[in-house]
C-alpha cells in the first residue's frame, strides 16, 4: 500500500550533502556511494520502498523559497511552509538563552523583521497551488524563554491563512501533548501531529 511522509525536510538532507540539489538525475543508474544524492534520487528511493508522496516542509526563510521551487518541479512531492518558533524569534529581535541551555545563532536572514517574515511566507503559500498547508509553526516552550514565548504565541499565527491547514508545533514536546491540544475547544482534529495526510489530495 502507498503511503505518504507527511513531513520531511529534504532541504535540510540535502544541505549535508549537495549544496543545492538541482543536478539532473544520471541515467546511468543510482548514484555511487560517494556522490551526493540529489532531489530525483531521494524520491526514488523513498517510492522504491512504497514511500511515493512527500510533504516537505520549509520553515525559515531560505527553506521556503527552496521548498517553493521544489514541489514546482517535482510531482512527487507537496509542500507546507511557514516560521518556525524558534525562527519566529531570532526575526523578532529576541537574543536570550532558551530554557534548555540553546543558544540564539541569529543569521542574515533574521534581519528580516517577523512581519515581514511572515508576508513572505502568506505569499508563497497563496502563490502556490502546491503549498497545502501552513508549518511547522506554532509554540516551542522547550527552546523559548518568556520573551519568545510571547512572540511565539503572538506573532505566529499570523502567518495562518484561510484554505491552508496548520500544521502545529505543541508548545510541550512531551509524548501525548499534540493529542491534547487536537481535544481542546476550537483546536480541530487538524491540530493533531499526524494531521496533515488528510490535506494531500
Amino acid at each position: 500500500m502507498p503511503v505518504v511522509d507527511n513531513h520531511t525536510h529534504l532541504d535540510v538532507v540535502l544541505a549535508e550533502t549537495d549544496a543545492v540539489g538541482w543536478r539532473p538525475r544520471s541515467d546511468q543508474g543510482p548514484p555511487a556511494d560517494d556522490v551526493p544524492l540529489t532531489i530525483a534520487d531521494h524520491l526514488q528511493r523513498a517510492a522504491a520502498v512504497g514511500v511515493t508522496r512527500v510533504l516537505q516542509v520549509g520553515c525559515d526563510l531560505p527553506a521556503v523559497a527552496w521548498t517553493d521551487r521544489a514541489v514546482s518541479e517535482h510531482p512527487a512531492m507537496l509542500g507546507g511552509v511557514a516560521i518556525h518558533p524558534n525562527e519566529a524569534v531570532l526575526h523578532a529581535g529576541v537574543r536570550e538563552v532558551a530554557p534548555d541551555g540553546l543558544d540564539p545563532e541569529p543569521k542574515d536572514q533574521h534581519a528580516v523583521s517577523l512581519d515581514d517574515a511572515i508576508a513572505r511566507v502568506a505569499a508563497v503559500a497563496a502563490a502556490n497551488p502546491r503549498i497545502r498547508v501552513i508549518g511547522e509553526t506554532g509554540l516551542d516552550h522547550f527552546r523559548a524563554g518568556e520573551r519568545g514565548r510571547a512572540v511565539q504565541r503572538d506573532g505566529v499565527p499570523g502567518a495562518h491563512r484561510p484554505g491552508k491547514g496548520a500544521r502545529p508545533r505543541p508548545a510541550d514536546p512531551r509524548p501525548g501533548c499534540a493529542r491534547r491540544r487536537a481535544r481542546r475547544p476550537g483546536g480541530g482534529r487538524r491540530a493533531g501531529a499526524h494531521g496533515l495526510a488528510l490535506l494531500l489530495r
